[in-house]
């Protein structure tokens, strides 16, 4: 009879402890989740622009706004993680989409053009620059695949 009440002492015992546990983990989880979005959003308020296609902007040194692929890639993979977090995304993600699907090689060839540079107003590739690269190309990818 008193190894029931020792076991069930100790049930209970673990029982609470893992409620205590996850509850403080969840109230943990939450925080960083908020914080995350928080800083995503932060993100994309300085880095992300363009209207109905959006682009993860930099700048080449002499003041020229750019895109390269792999900012479109990590854009796209932020916004999925973001998501994940409790961001509302889907519209920037589509954005961000819609801006790879305008720049691609050719529609017989959907790789990204690797960069993009303002000119007249326009995010435009000349030359070289309408060839592909790899890490944004993979990047790209990995994002659509974590939707």
């Amino acid at each position: 009879m008193q190894r029931k009440g020792i076991w069930g002492s100790l049930t209970l015992i673990v029982l609470v402890s893992g409620l205590a546990w996850g509850l403080t983990n969840l109230h943990t989880s939450q925080a960083q989740a908020s914080r995350a979005v928080t800083t995503y959003k932060q993100w994309q308020k300085a880095y992300v622009a363009g209207k109905s296609q959006k682009y993860v902007k930099a700048n080449n040194g002499q003041g020229a706004t750019t895109a390269f692929s792999e900012g479109q890639g990590y854009g796209m993979l932020a916004a999925v993680l973001a998501a994940k977090k409790g961001a509302n995304t889907r519209t920037t993600f589509n954005q961000l989409y819609k801006y790879y699907r305008a720049h691609r090689i050719s529609s017989g060839l959907p790789l990204m053009q690797w960069k993009q540079t303002k000119r007249a107003g326009k995010m435009t590739s000349v030359g070289s620059e309408k060839n592909s690269a790899t890490d944004g190309d993979l990047d790209i990818a990995y994002g659509r695949l974590q939707i």
